[in-house]
């Protein structure tokens, strides 16, 4: 398995290598590959050095990016979210390498490219404080906020990055025909349909309030990688909210959980055993989305997760596990994932909302996967700066990350399946 997937990595990596000019998408893929590479060449050197059966099975040389990506990764390395923020309250543009990210990414003059995120800073620990007293500290390593894991990416929303301007995309809705046809008999085709969707941004905003000490001290490692990640996760956090329940009232996008037509009839008993069963067996289509409940994700809010993981099985006859295995953990052996998250809309009227995906065109491991709805983000993040608290020393920054809406590219691929809860 090992040296599949190393080999798959160095091929679609050789291919790009090949491109004379890439795109953005093509650089993130390009960058992701790299590092894949890598891990997967340190993996397999540490098996050889532990004496693994498949130690002469595989070359360890390692197919190296070309000059402009090793460029760029170092750009990422090495900017700091932290300049940007003095750049724009100073009113200027940053400068040296963090104006060289800008112009490699080819972004608008003022932003942040959104890049500049992807990169895992390496953490350092900053050794003592000296207060007024004269007494040292030790400082631990500043802890990070916890927010709920993504949902949207999980329900087979793809999410590009997108240059400047509007966004869409195509589908085919209506397949061309086929048929056996007799000798000397004209066959007459039917058109296949294309289907556009289209989206605009929406903008999405973070607000960031700074002390000017923290500003003076914002270079420094620790400091610098928590507020990189805070940044991250709280306007990650409030994308994948969007992206799942955007009502699509302006200013919010269109998200994927209102565009799902509610269960009918309505449940009118308290979910049991079979209930939950039942309703994840509603996604099983028998191709192409689902041929069986083991390609069928099913993702609740919290109270029908509750439920499900104190509903039991009843009866006896010939079933050795009756009373001993909840709903919930039979689902989540049995199907492609049944989950909760604290991002679903709350029970209302007694009625838990569930999203059913049929994930069967997934993909080994998700690799090739049939795009089924995707949400585009642009690539840039806007920064201002337009007023501080000048008394109290403290400067606040607007960051604002544009999004477009949900667009189920597959409609098959989705349906709800409610259930009563109370």
């Amino acid at each position: 398995m090992r040296e599949y997937e190393l080999s798959k990595a160095k091929s679609a990596l050789n291919e790009l290598n090949a491109l004379d000019e890439l795109n953005n998408e093509q650089r993130a893929d390009m960058d992701r590959l790299t590092r894949e590479v890598e891990n997967l060449e340190i993996e397999h050197r540490a098996h050889i050095m532990a004496g693994g059966d498949d130690a002469l099975a595989l070359e360890t040389r390692t197919d190296t990016p070309d000059r402009e990506t090793r460029e760029r990764l170092e750009l990422r390395e090495t900017a700091s979210l932290g300049r940007y923020l003095i750049a724009a309250g100073s009113g200027r543009l940053p400068n040296g390498r963090e104006l060289e990210l800008m112009q490699a990414a080819n972004v608008p003059d003022g932003t942040i490219p959104l890049e500049l995120f992807d990169v895992p800073r390496r953490e350092q620990r900053a050794d003592t404080l000296a207060p007024l007293t004269g007494t040292g500290v030790n400082l631990d390593p500043i802890l990070p906020a916890i927010f709920a894991r993504a949902v949207v990416p999980r329900l087979g929303v793809d999410m590009p990055r997108v240059e400047s301007g509007g966004y869409s995309t195509m589908t085919i809705t209506q397949s061309v025909t086929a048929a056996a046809t007799a000798a000397g008999v004209a066959f007459t085709p039917t058109a296949g349909t294309l289907t556009p969707k289209n989206t605009d941004p929406h903008r999405v905003t973070a607000g960031l309030s700074l002390r000017i000490e923290d500003i003076a001290r914002v270079g420094q490692a620790n400091f610098e990688s928590i507020l990189r990640q805070n940044t991250t996760l709280a306007m990650s956090a409030q994308l994948d909210a969007l992206g799942l329940n955007g009502d699509n009232v302006a200013p919010n996008p269109q998200g994927l959980y209102p565009q799902l037509t509610a269960t009918d009839p309505v449940p009118s008993d308290v979910a049991d055993w079979e209930d939950f069963v039942s309703a994840m067996a509603s996604g099983i289509d028998s191709g192409p989305w689902a041929e069986s409940l083991a390609e069928v994700r099913y993702v609740v809010n919290n109270d029908a997760m509750v439920l499900a993981e104190t509903t039991f099985q009843v009866g006896g006859g010939n079933q050795a596990t009756a009373g001993e295995m909840s709903a919930a953990a039979y689902l989540r052996a049995q199907s492609a994932g049944f989950y909760s998250s604290s991002r679903m809309p709350d029970t209302a009227s007694t009625i838990a909302g569930g999203i059913i995906f049929r994930a069967g065109t997934m993909g080994l491991d998700g690799v090739n996967a049939m795009r089924t709805a995707v949400c585009p983000v642009w690539d840039y993040i806007e920064i201002d700066d337009i007023y501080s608290d000048a008394g109290s020393g403290i400067r606040h920054y607007f960051m604002h990350s544009l999004i477009g809406d949900v667009l189920i590219t597959q409609t098959d691929a989705y349906s709800r399946a409610d259930l009563k809860v109370a």
